[in-house]
């Protein structure tokens, strides 16, 4: 266990006495054709933890992520958020969610600052007068200064992944929900995205990471889920 990691689960709330920031019952969903993504999920994630959701590809990671966002309707069972149910409260619960499912949506002919910029009008709550110094913070945070004025299709995938992390962040959340945040990042691209992963925990942001690898899992989370084949197998504290 590295150091960071260690510390961070020391500063981590309890599960057992911490309010779940996403909680769900028996939440199914079953596609037409009869394919069964996901098979009665019980998911408890603390307030304030980095909560790791393990699995292989198909594993119904992504289609959970999509019912826990309003995105898809379940089949059957219940998902709270923020302890409002989803998807009846998606107007509430979306303004404090901060969001990257499978990969950003990005303008290529825009550079990144644009694409932020665009982002950030798109949001009835933000305040015009901040937005430039909301978006230059959002790019320092995940490194993308220097590349700001590059357009957005030159970017690689990684940048991309970087830029669509900042339109998370373009806000304070309490929640930050990324699925496969590291994808096609070299490995020092991993270790500034865990750094930060840390940070945002440590201000008070509970961050629900999805990935197929159990070392990141394992170097920065302090409680996680196991999922395979649309069941949970296990949850709980990370040691």
């Amino acid at each position: 266990m590295t150091d960071t990691a260690a510390e961070a689960r020391d500063s981590a709330p309890d599960a057992a006495t911490a309010a779940p920031v996403i909680r769900t019952r028996g939440l199914t969903k079953r596609y037409r054709g009869g394919q069964l993504a996901v098979d009665g999920l019980d998911l408890t994630v603390p307030a304030g933890s980095v909560f790791g959701f393990l699995g292989p590809n198909g594993s119904g990671k992504t289609t959970t992520i999509r019912m826990l966002m309003g995105l898809i309707d379940p089949t059957s069972g219940t998902a709270e958020v923020l302890g409002r149910p989803m998807p009846q409260a998606t107007r509430t619960v979306l303004p404090e969610v901060g969001a990257l499912i499978e990969g950003p949506a990005l303008y290529g002919f825009l550079n990144g600052r644009d694409n932020l910029l665009r982002y950030d009008r798109a949001d009835p709550t933000a305040d015009p007068s901040t937005r430039r110094a909301r978006v230059g913070t959002a790019l320092e945070r995940v490194g993308l200064a220097a590349a700001s004025g590059k357009k957005a299709k030159a970017y690689s995938l990684g940048m991309k992944q970087r830029l669509g992390l900042a339109a998370a962040l373009l806000r304070p959340r309490r929640l930050l929900v990324l699925d496969e945040p590291t994808n096609g990042l070299d490995p020092q691209g991993m270790r500034e995205i865990r750094l930060l992963v840390r940070e945002l925990a440590a201000e008070g942001t509970t961050v629900f990471l999805s990935s197929h690898l159990l070392d990141e899992i394992e170097q920065v989370c302090t409680h996680a889920a196991v999922m395979a084949r649309g069941r949970l197998i296990v949850q709980g504290p990370v040691a």
